[in-house]
């Protein structure tokens, strides 16, 4: 059996909400994140930080789902999918913003969904070259050394009616997507 037969078939790494770990993880496989983790994750399959769970590093992974918090960068060839809060930097092939979700960092993605009532700030590229263009892993943010304006607040995105407009498209896709899969 290789080792994509392996992952798909094994159950997923779960770190519980009673435990903290410092320090890097190296998971081959599928991880589910309950608890907290000081330190970078890699997972060579799909990564889930649950509602409760908090991680301080960078991330990579196939897929990401998160519904906890990340403070670091997430470097993702498929899609990451927001429901929490993410401050740092997002490079992924796809990424999905729910309507409870902030992210506060550079996003570079091929595509990119926003529903309703998300919060976003930060600098974007969107494209079927964005991913492409971007550093493997996206260096670490320090929190206000790297605004605009100095404060520690990035500022706010203007969506302009041509953009609201593009987004509404691109919500309405990913519902068709969803629909057919």
């Amino acid at each position: 059996m290789s080792n994509a037969e392996n992952r798909s078939t094994s159950q997923p790494t779960v770190l519980g909400p009673a435990c903290h770990i410092r320090g890097e993880l190296v998971i081959d496989g599928d991880a589910v994140i309950l608890g907290a983790v000081d330190g970078d994750i890699e997972a060579a399959g799909n990564l889930e930080i649950g509602p409760q769970g908090a991680v301080t590093g960078r991330v990579k992974a196939t897929s990401v789902v998160v519904q906890g918090r990340i403070n670091g960068p997430v470097h993702c060839e498929g899609p990451v999918e927001i429901a929490g809060v993410i401050d740092g930097d997002v490079v992924a092939g796809e990424v999905l913003l729910g309507a409870s979700a902030s992210l506060q960092g550079g996003l570079r993605a091929r595509v990119l969904s926003i529903a309703e009532g998300a919060a976003y700030r930060g600098e974007v590229v969107i494209g079927p070259d964005a991913f492409d263009e971007a550093p493997e892993q996206p260096a670490t943010r320090p929190a206000a050394a790297t605004t605009p304006n100095g404060n520690g607040a990035a500022p706010a995105v203007e969506v302009s009616p041509s953009r609201a407009a593009v987004g509404n498209i691109l919500r309405r896709r990913h519902e068709l997507l969803r629909q057919g899969s």
